[in-house]
């Protein structure tokens, strides 16, 4: 079984181990055995912080006999969570509770007092670092005062922490003292940070984190859920299911784009739904006449008979034309694809002049194409295309007046008008025109006309050519049809 992880949760998961990141990088490296995380700290601005506690420890030891120094450093070590002490020069202690000092404590102490002192040109004046040509990086300079002036180490036996910070003593001392501070876990005390305080913080931290993120991933969480939703509901085959698609981001763009699919995916399943109840009703007819003109035809004789087989042979045709108008229909939608269809340059004028002699040898068709105008297609389909609206205008409107067919160039590509005179379609019909078994004829009889596939045909071998089909109303009277497709210049140049 898969187990899902979602979204919400895997937010929180990547928000925690960021700020555990960010939190156990500092451990790991300030926990090293090697000490080198914390030399690096105690070196480090951050150590001035004892530095400052040690010259507080100082202004009071100063101010009091040395008889309370062990009071004094025994109020601040329970204040900071240490414990201090104070040694001289020579490793001896001078104030704090009595403790026996491992010998790399010891070492260091005397270390830190046998290092010559700092050159008073590398030397800290007015709290201020110096700089000029020749002398260290800031932070080099730092670390290098840093370096006389206090340290940090760990011990085994016994496991404890010893902060070591120069601590000048009475002027009769013999060299600078050693204020140290133990404990066996720095993240208990506050001698470096008020790890209370830093906790708190970082609960700060993650509540504003919180704040800040959340919104954003709720919404990218709603929207991911909701078009889900919808496609699981397309999947179904609920096409009617639309998303506010607000924003301009990717989600926005995301949840347009699956409208356009719902809205298509539902325009193509109604359309097949469609197209198969007008194939079932156009055979129907003929079907039906079929059956009854074969009774009549068991119990007919003489000129009955006759007639009887006319309609029988004239419903068979009307079904043959219907099954043919099927056929072409369907191979248009096949081949109509650019990918799958070679397209080459055309050269519209004798084309247009062989179609409209074979397709309306009896009506007044006028022909007005330059001779030199080729344009980019399929010969075949696109022969297809202008002797199905050459056909139907002269079916419609072939009595009327003239069918006026011209071709001329308009910037890229050639424009292809075929005009009528006849009375046109009604308004609302102009944006049903090219869909299969379409007529503005609310009939089906066989004096009104074809099935309804002829325009059909042609805005799917238009398409194949990668052209665009309009049809329009002519004014004063009458139907234009409009076919663009891709200019290719002269057929002579592209050969």
């Amino acid at each position: 079984m898969k187990i899902r992880f979602p979204l919400y949760g895997q937010f929180l998961a990547i928000l925690v181990v960021n700020l555990l990141v960010l939190f156990l990088l500092p451990f790991i490296f300030f926990s090293t055995r090697s000490g080198l995380g914390w030399e690096a700290l105690v070196y480090s601005p951050v150590g001035e912080r004892v530095e400052a506690i040690a010259w507080l420890i100082r202004r009071q030891a100063q101010a009091a006999p040395e008889s309370d120094w062990d009071k004094i450093l025994a109020e601040f070590g329970k204040f900071y969570g240490v414990k201090f002490y104070i040694f001289d020069a020579q490793g001896k202690q001078v104030a704090g509770q009595r403790v026996v000092l491992p010998n790399a404590v010891l070492l260091k102490l005397a270390r830190q007092h046998t290092q010559p002192p700092l050159p008073a040109s590398l030397a800290p004046t007015a709290g201020k670092l110096p700089q000029g040509p020749g002398l260290l990086a800031p932070w080099g300079l730092h670390a290098l005062a840093a370096a006389h002036r206090r340290f940090i180490l760990r011990t085994s036996d016994p496991d404890c922490f010893w902060i070591g910070v120069r601590f000048p003593l009475r002027p009769r001392a013999q060299g600078p003292g050693t204020l140290l501070a133990a404990s066996p876990n720095l993240w208990h005390t506050k001698l470096f940070l008020d790890f209370g305080h830093f906790f708190a913080g970082l609960a700060l931290v993650l509540l504003l984190s919180l704040i800040i993120w959340w919104p954003f991933a709720f919404r990218i969480t709603r929207a991911l859920a909701e078009l889900t939703g919808a496609a699981e509901k397309i999947a179904q085959g609920k096409f009617d299911i639309r998303l506010k698609a607000s924003g301009g981001d990717e989600i926005g763009r995301l949840s347009e784009s699956v409208n356009r699919m719902a809205e298509q995916l539902n325009t193509l399943v109604t359309g097949q739904k469609r197209f198969l109840g007008d194939i079932a009703h156009e055979l129907c007819s003929p079907i039906s006449r079929l059956q009854v003109a074969l009774e009549l035809l068991e119990s007919a004789n003489g000129a009955s008979r006759q007639s009887t087989i006319k309609d029988i042979r004239e419903d068979v045709e009307e079904m043959s034309n219907l099954v043919n108008e099927l056929l072409a229909f369907s191979k248009a939608g096949i081949g109509g694809g650019s990918k799958e269809r070679e397209l080459v340059p055309v050269e519209l004028e004798p084309l247009l002049a062989a179609t409209i002699a074979r397709t309306c040898p009896g009506s007044s068709v006028t022909l007005d194409v330059s001779q030199s105008l080729s344009a980019l297609g399929d010969p075949l389909m696109l022969e297809r295309a202008v002797a199905n609206v050459l056909r139907n205008a002269a079916r419609y409107a072939g009595q009327d007046g003239p069918i006026s067919v011209s071709a001329a160039p308009a910037g890229k590509d050639v424009v292809i008008t075929i005009t009528d005179c006849g009375p046109g379609v009604p308004p609302e019909a102009i944006k049903l025109l090219g869909e299969p078994f379409f007529r503005p004829e609310p009939s089906r009889s066989r004096s009104s006309g074809g099935v309804g596939l002829g325009l059909a045909i042609v805005k799917t071998c238009i398409e194949g050519c990668q052209g665009t089909l309009s049809l329009r109303n002519h004014e004063p009277r009458g139907l234009q049809v409009e076919i663009r497709l891709k200019a290719c210049g002269k057929v002579e140049a592209l050969k």
